[in-house]
């Protein structure tokens, strides 16, 4: 440094990084870049997702099955994340809300 200013680096703050900030749920930071539509469309599906795939997914992995009411209902919610125009039946959307 110029002028023989020093800088010293806390160890403690280089050797573990503040992990408060980090956003393990969205690690990348998408749902940022979605529109408000798009977001309510990922967070409506995540919702019924947990409370209603998420314990049938649970079983169905303990006990070696597959339950094809999981996809059914997925697909007839729109959410098969192939982004068919509303002219064939579908919403429309992209699949980036997904997620």
């Amino acid at each position: 440094m110029p002028d023989g200013q020093h800088v010293s680096l806390d160890s403690k703050q280089k050797d573990q990084p503040a992990l408060a900030s980090f956003n393990w749920s969205d690690p990348f930071l998408l749902s940022e870049q979605l529109t408000e539509d798009k977001r309510m469309i990922s967070e409506s599906a995540n919702a019924f997702a947990n409370e209603h795939f998420a314990p049938k997914v649970i079983k169905a992995y303990a006990n070696e099955t597959v339950d094809r009411d999981v996809f059914t209902r997925w697909a007839s919610m729109d959410c098969s994340a192939r982004p068919y125009p509303s002219r064939m039946g579908a919403s429309g959307q992209a699949t980036s809300h997904m997620g």
